[in-house]
């Protein structure tokens, strides 16, 4: 496609150059296990290479994931690959050693990323962190509710009286940055 024929320049200067395969293990609304896979490296782009849907069974077998790890590196030019990031999961773990074991040259590291967002919800159990986090839900849920008026009139306030047009942020359960953009967002 065309698409390809544009992308095939970048992805040829991107495996030339020593590069970092990434892959992150989610679940869609459907439940179903998923693995993604990309490659890039810090003076280039990001290359995403595809999405794996794997059984439960398999998402938890450290050899079942080093297996799909080492035939997106194959498929790619294993010489290509000196960096694998993943989450930090045991299995992922157990991948990486695996991986080593197998690739001399390869290091693998965790998402710093991923650590930094485990951190914050460990520091979000604190009490008197959990209690701000509490409050900033109760008033987010006076402006969450059947109608859009609250957050509507709202807006239409902070316009008039800031010259700046912004709403309230209501983050995804699943993170604690989105905890800490709530509540910077309510402080504006």
């Amino acid at each position: 496609s065309k698409l390809q024929r544009e992308l095939e320049p970048m992805r040829v200067n991107v495996l030339s150059k020593g590069c970092s395969l990434i892959s992150d293990g989610w679940e869609n609304v459907k439940h179903d296990h998923l693995i993604n896979f990309l490659y890039g490296h810090p003076g280039g782009c990001m290359i995403f290479d595809g999405t794996v849907k794997v059984s439960s069974e398999d998402s938890e077998n450290a050899e079942f994931v080093a297996e799909l790890l080492r035939q997106c590196m194959e498929r790619h030019g294993r010489m290509s690959f000196v960096h694998l990031v993943t989450d930090t999961c045991s299995t992922m773990q157990k991948a990486w050693r695996i991986l080593e074991d197998h690739y001399k040259w390869l290091t693998a590291s965790c998402c710093g990323t991923h650590v930094l967002s485990l951190e914050l919800k460990d520091f979000a159990k604190v009490p008197e962190v959990a209690s701000i986090v509490a409050k900033v839900g109760t008033v987010l849920s006076l402006f969450w509710g059947r109608t859009r008026w609250p957050r509507t009139k709202l807006r239409e306030v902070i316009e008039a009286n800031h010259g700046q047009c912004f709403g309230l942020y209501r983050a995804k359960a699943t993170r604690f940055a989105g905890k800490y953009r709530e509540m910077q967002r309510m402080l504006r």
